[in-house]
């Protein structure tokens, strides 16, 4: 519930201030390259995640996503 409360402009005030924190405590505390790493494997994650999003959403056939293009060796 408290990620959910905006500000009067409707942007999500304590999420952004709660991820600025936690961000700088990461910067600030954690070795140089305990932090690379980490930032490695979190953007390897976001491209599998984003890829089996994909591939979910053209398997569950909404019909409000309608792709303009066709992907080689899909079905």
């Amino acid at each position: 519930p408290a990620f959910k409360k905006v500000s009067k402009y409707r942007t999500p005030w304590f999420a952004i201030i709660f991820t600025t924190g936690f961000m700088s405590a990461v910067i600030l505390f954690l070795d140089l390259e305990e932090f690379v790493k980490s930032a490695s494997t979190l953007k390897l994650l976001v491209f599998i995640l984003a890829n089996l999003s994909l591939l979910f959403m053209r398997e569950s056939n909404r019909k409000h996503y309608s792709p303009k293009f066709k992907a080689l060796f899909y079905p």
